[in-house]
């Protein structure tokens, strides 16, 4: 019977498997890949193929359990983001978020959406 034969790649394949089995290496290797692959943006579309909502009737509460009403961005551009403080992909993207919010604070409403509970 033959052995197998350790190689360099075989070494690297199973450092990155334990890596990925190990919670707190598995969220840095998830967030850096989902910001490489960011680098991938996609298009933007087409002002004509955009569609402008009709119903405001969406109540949030924010960090400081105050109600936004939807009903206070009508008729401006919102970005809204469904986000998890879990996700590789919605942790990778806060950077260019802030990006965002400081060019165009002034021009966009962002609000941040999520059902996780407040932190006391």
């Amino acid at each position: 019977m033959k052995t197998p034969k350790v190689t360099f790649k075989n070494i690297v394949f199973g450092l990155i498997i334990v890596l990925l089995i190990i919670p707190a290496s598995r969220q840095f290797i998830q967030v850096q890949l989902h910001k490489g692959l960011a680098l991938f943006s996609p298009s933007i579309q087409a002002q004509s193929n955009r569609e402008q909502i009709n119903n405001y009737n969406w109540n949030l509460v924010d960090l400081n359990d105050s109600v936004y009403n939807f009903r206070q961005a009508e008729n401006k551009i919102v970005l809204v983001s469904f986000w998890a403080t879990w996700c590789p992909p919605c942790i990778a993207e806060l950077p260019s978020m802030q990006k965002l919010y400081e060019t165009y604070s002034d021009k966009i409403e962002f609000v941040f959406v999520s059902n996780e509970k407040k932190k006391p």
